[in-house]
């Protein structure tokens, strides 16, 4: 076997687990907008979450061998920490069983198989390829459900309520539009961030904003640092801002001075 084979090989495996982190972003918002579209669709958030996780456990199956050949001692020492909570809360809060078993089989169909599948990837670049690719499908999603939502289509969208669920699981997709669009300026790309910040603004928590604001003057500041001319006049801008805003209060200040000076 020659060595493009076996890289060819490895990057297959390294794309199946990389599709298991963006299916993973995917099936969270699906079972958010399904949540949200269960007076319409008839079908229940419990449903929709319980075909969703079944989905990402039967996927997971499949890439378990990748990940046991790549597994650490970050993972084995999650893994045991994970397993050691489990079984603490079972035996001494039996009375919370129920509920506990709800919230575990959330964790260890997402959250847990989630570590394992990110802490197995090596190469970053084709993450953040599989990302774009689920959060154009996401966009796509978001465009036709503001669409249908404007137009009324679509008429009882989540009830008119606060979804935070929701607002987190378009977090990721729309930073990642936000980044292809930054390299490429699409309309495609555009239309999915507009689609994406229309359901977090009308519909979700407001706290992803503050992510997408803050991811916003962060890039700034690196792209200013980048471009040292831009960054100077930036600064003699906002100087120059910060004369006219105050020119009252420095020319009283100078006067004052020059008064004392006699």
């Amino acid at each position: 076997m020659t060595f493009a084979n076996i890289t060819n090989k490895e990057m297959k495996k390294e794309k199946r687990v990389c599709s298991y982190v963006s299916l993973i972003i995917l099936g969270l918002f699906l079972v958010n907008v399904l949540g949200a579209l269960s007076s319409v669709t008839g079908i229940a958030f419990s449903q929709s979450s319980m075909i969703v996780k079944l989905l990402m456990g039967g996927f997971f199956i499949t890439i378990i061998p990748i990940i046991l050949r790549r597994f650490t001692i970050k993972m084995l020492i999650v893994t045991l920490v994970s397993i050691l909570v489990t079984l603490l809360n079972l035996l001494f809060f039996q009375k919370n069983t129920s509920v506990f078993l709800d919230t575990a089989i959330s964790y260890y169909t997402m959250c847990f198989t989630g570590f394992l599948a990110i802490s197995s990837i090596r190469d970053k670049i084709i993450l953040k390829e599989s990302l774009l690719k689920f959060s154009r499908i996401i966009g796509l999603i978001c465009i036709t459900l503001t669409i249908g939502i404007i137009s009324g289509a679509i008429v009882r969208f989540n009830d008119g309520n606060y979804n935070m669920g929701l607002g987190y699981a378009c977090l990721i997709p729309l930073l990642s539009l936000i980044c292809a669009f930054i390299e490429k300026q699409t309309v495609y790309d555009f239309l999915g961030i507009v689609g994406l910040l229309f359901l977090v603004i009308s519909y979700g928590s407001r706290v992803p904003l503050l992510a997408v604001i803050l991811f916003g003057i962060f890039f700034l500041i690196r792209y200013l640092y980048a471009n040292k001319k831009y960054l100077l006049c930036i600064c003699l801008c906002i100087l120059i801002l910060l004369l006219i805003i105050s020119y009252k209060s420095i020319l009283i200040l100078l006067i004052d001075v020059l008064n004392n000076w006699g």
